[in-house]
């Protein structure tokens, strides 16, 4: 299952974690949607605009949702990694490009554009740096996703304006705390592309599906189909269902394998639906601004980790933070 990300407050989530562990990948199973909601029109979407944000200054799908890594991400992620050799700064780049090319696989319009060295990352700002921003410095979690969002509807990648919000950026932080690994043989760190791949996911929506099975989507029972969602009505056939598929990416803790399940996928189609005459949104479909809100989550690996919860206050409301610490 999936959840996807759709807090309307400034709040965090803690987990406290370790080791990754390669398992099977599986079948779909279905997606949840975040608070502990049924309401599906509450999911948060980068808007289908088709300016870019390097050319245009504007944040959307134009252009491919555009990130960029910070300049000391591989000085300061490289000695954290237990392979050896360790690898050099251009593998890393690779990889965190292959990671965001498994996201955009099959789909018309969502693509992911490296902008390094074009805008700079600023960490933990609603409206600076790149779309996405990658990072690697001490942190509360060993790979987190902080994401902020206007309470304005987006425009679908089906064309019409869909209920929800829009993103406006996200921050995926590697904590310098943790440990990290490229070979799957490895067991006893995170795996960097998994974790990568499952933070990736928060920044389009998905949040953790296995926490709130009584608030998985899916258009039938079925552990072994997928998921297929309706270009023009999204939400059309999805239906509760208690099933957990316990290979998706997006599961908290993740497995250890690098690749997207049925249900990833069906998440990511729900929020960015195919069309076979999809194209993206007009300026005439522009919504004006919306006051900001924001969001984070955490990603844990599997095998010896631990669960801890801490409730603090963040602006006026409570919230819990959700970290990974090897």
């Amino acid at each position: 299952m999936l959840r996807i990300s759709t807090l309307k407050r400034l709040s965090v989530v803690i987990a406290l974690v370790s080791v990754g562990v390669a398992i099977g990948s599986g079948a779909a199973l279905g997606f949840v949607i975040q608070p502990k909601s049924a309401n599906l029109s509450d999911a948060i979407r980068w808007s289908n605009v088709p300016e870019s944000l390097v050319e245009q200054g504007v944040r959307g799908l134009g252009g491919g949702i555009e990130y960029a890594i910070a300049e000391d991400f591989c000085v300061n992620i490289i000695p954290r990694f237990e392979d050896e050799p360790k690898p050099i700064c251009d593998q890393l780049k690779e990889v965190i490009q292959r990671a965001f090319d498994k996201w955009a696989a099959g789909h018309p319009i969502l693509k992911f554009t490296d902008v390094t060295g074009k805008i700079q990352p600023v960490a933990l700002s609603p409206r600076a740096g790149a779309e996405i921003d990658l990072f690697a410095f001490p942190h509360l979690a060993g790979a987190y996703t902080h994401w902020w969002y206007r309470y304005d509807d987006p425009i679908g990648t089906n064309g019409k304006v869909l209920p929800g919000n829009t993103f406006t950026s996200a921050d995926i932080i590697f904590n310098t705390s943790a440990c990290f690994r490229l070979n799957l043989d490895l067991r006893r760190c995170n795996h960097f592309e998994t974790l990568l791949m499952h933070e990736i996911g928060h920044a389009l929506g998905l949040a953790h599906p296995n926490e709130y099975p009584h608030l998985n989507f899916d258009t039938d029972d079925d552990p072994t189909n997928e998921i297929p969602i309706d270009c023009e009505d999204p939400t059309k056939g999805l239906k509760l269902s208690p099933n957990i598929d316990p290979n998706a990416v997006m599961n908290n803790p993740i497995p250890g394998q690098p690749e997207l399940t049925n249900d990833d996928i069906g998440g990511r189609n729900f929020l960015y639906p195919i069309c076979p005459s999809a194209a993206q949104g007009g300026a005439d479909l522009a919504l004006p601004a919306a006051p900001l809100s924001g969001n984070g989550e955490g990603a844990v690996g599997l095998v010896a980790f631990f669960v801890g919860a801490l409730s603090f206050v963040l602006g006026r409301e409570w919230g819990k933070r959700r970290a990974l610490i090897y």
